[in-house]
């Protein structure tokens, strides 16, 4: 994938690659006689629980935790990383032990924008010159920087 094919990501596809790429999680797609759409379901590698669930009419089609019943409770859509803040912001505490974020607006005549960046801690973490994406939300550029990062450059 290239950096101009994560910018023109859909903010489902931004949202679903962040699950799966920067959180590390397991992906899989059940098709149920019961529901219209195909569910994605995310698991963490060392858990046989279903954390997050997601399908295209953004609901949570009732997916059990344990895959049985609801006593461990229901799978919960995942967040909304690419226009809500408060889980975009979830990347940066992940990556910030590893990376450094730059996150600001640039106001001109014409267009109000984001920017983010991200360049390593260490010389030997990150081989380039940092990454700089613009957005028209904050979330948005930390979503597609972040990918950029891991898919790009990794």
């Amino acid at each position: 994938m290239t950096k101009e094919d994560i910018c023109n990501l859909s903010e489902d596809e931004i949202n679903l690659l962040i699950q799966e790429h920067i959180f590390d999680m397991v992906v899989i797609e059940l098709r149920l006689d019961w529901y219209p759409v195909p569910v994605k379901c995310f698991y963490y590698k060392d858990s046989p629980y279903v954390q997050y669930s997601w399908d295209k009419k953004a609901c949570n089609a009732m997916i059990f935790r344990n895959g049985i019943d609801d006593s461990d409770g229901i799978a919960k859509s995942i967040p909304f990383y690419s226009n809500e803040i408060e889980a975009a912001w979830m990347i940066i505490e992940k990556l910030r032990d590893q990376f450094c974020f730059n996150v600001r607006t640039i106001h001109d005549k014409t267009e109000n924008k984001f920017v983010c960046e991200i360049w390593g801690l260490h010389s030997n973490q990150y081989r380039g010159q940092g990454i700089k994406v613009y957005s028209e939300t904050a979330s948005e550029a930390i979503c597609k920087a972040a990918l950029i990062l891991k898919l790009v450059n990794e």
